[in-house]
């Protein structure tokens, strides 16, 4: 069972700077809001801890976390002057930001502890979550009225925040899919999904891990239930041995073969399978005119202007200036964006990520847990690929020092 332990004031004081940091980016919501200062929080913050850094006397910064930062500061500066876009200044700005915080997190508060308030806070808000959805299933709710920001509708339920697409009325019923406090459903899970790997690699909480494994589930996130399927598979109990591993994911697929086809015998019949299949399914392969976010649409767009400007790309304002389509939900909006050129240094930290893990794989007892790690992260960035916002880039640094923690445990051992 994870304690809580409320830490020092020191530390909670400077986990409460981090988390204010954090959270005044998306893909949380607050952003949004007009009366948040998000950027002026975001540069205090930065300040702060800036300060902080360079008033002691010895700070450690890794060569990998050297490399990353240059590497992407250098090739924004490129494509700035290339395409003179504002939008690669402001990468540099939150690129800084971001290796700031983690260098303060790594010195000042420590990975571990880190960690171990993602945990926590993600399983706050799956509880506050848990309470609008229950509420809504019995028709307790009071749907607040919406309000609108940059072109998009949302209810405040205090507790949490939804778009209005999120949001169905079935006469007094009302579902909701679990949001939190971010921009969509989709970027909960992910944030579920992150803490369930970090609890897995170094807490190893039981009960944390069913609670948010369970939350995961009220976001009705087909990306997560895939990194479930996976978590299933390769980190719960994780297997010893290949044929162990091969009998589960035999298992795992026969269980979802026979579900997808109840499921869509169902449709036609049922208002709730139906519903479900709206959910999870159609906005990955309606066309337009059925539906407002067609990942398959998005992927088809991409690929006819992949190869426009190959290697530098068209610029990420002068491609939405120029086009209504959106591309950000596929692997290849980088590519498009920013080039190959890009596109390779926006990935750098996973491809440092994979190399961090091959060590690993000659631990029988790890090598499982790593290789679901990857995939699962693999998979999430597949669908979210733009992995420079400061919560994810933060969350795929701190994944790298849970696995070089690893690597030095197999050392000793």
């Amino acid at each position: 069972m994870l304690a809580f332990r409320l830490p020092s004031p020191i530390l909670g004081l400077r986990l409460l700077v981090v988390w204010l940091g954090i959270t005044s980016a998306a893909p949380f919501i607050f952003y949004v809001f007009p009366w948040h200062p998000h950027r002026m929080l975001a540069a205090l913050v930065s300040g702060v801890i800036f300060l902080e850094i360079i008033s002691v006397k010895k700070c450690i910064i890794t060569k990998y976390q050297l490399v990353l930062f240059f590497s992407s500061v250098l090739t924004n500066w490129l494509l700035f002057f290339l395409h003179y876009d504002d939008f690669y200044i402001a990468s540099i700005i939150r690129i800084l930001n971001i290796f700031i915080f983690f260098i303060y997190i790594k010195n000042f508060i420590g990975v571990s502890v880190f960690v171990k308030s993602i945990v926590i806070f993600c399983q706050v808000l799956i509880f506050f979550n848990a309470i609008i959805f229950v509420l809504g299933l019995l028709g307790r709710l009071t749907v607040p009225e919406i309000f609108v920001v940059d072109d998009r509708d949302y209810y405040n339920f205090i507790l949490s925040v939804a778009l209005t697409t999120v949001v169905f009325n079935f006469g007094e019923v009302t579902f909701i899919r679990a949001g939190g406090y971010f921009d969509e459903p989709g970027a909960f899970a992910l944030f579920i999904t992150y803490a369930l790997l970090f609890n897995k690699l170094s807490i190893d909480d039981k009960r944390s891990e069913r609670i948010m494994i369970f939350g995961g589930l009220l976001t009705f996130s087909f990306a997560y239930f895939i990194s479930l399927f996976l978590y299933l598979i390769f980190l719960k109990n994780s297997p010893h041995s290949v044929i162990i591993l091969v009998k589960r994911i035999f298992k795992a697929l026969l269980f979802v073969v026979v579900f997808s086809a109840v499921f869509l015998l169902l449709a036609p019949h049922s208002d709730f399978a139906s519903f479900g299949r709206d959910v999870l399914i159609s906005r990955f392969i309606d066309r337009p005119e059925n539906h407002v976010d067609p990942r398959i649409v998005e992927f088809e767009i991409a690929t006819e202007h992949m190869l426009d400007s190959p290697i530098f790309g068209t610029g990420f304002s002068n491609f939405r200036d120029t086009h209504e389509e959106g591309i950000g939900s596929t692997p290849l909006g980088p590519i498009v964006f920013h080039g190959f050129l890009g596109a390779f240094f926006l990935f750098l930290p996973i491809f440092y990520l994979i190399f961090s893990c091959h060590k690993l794989l000659f631990d029988k007892r790890m090598r499982y847990i790593f290789f679901g790690v990857i995939i699962i992260i693999g998979l999430n960035i597949m669908q979210r690929p733009f992995i420079d916002m400061v919560m994810i880039y933060v969350f795929i640094l701190t994944t790298i020092e849970l696995i070089k923690n690893h690597n030095n445990k197999l050392k000793k051992s």
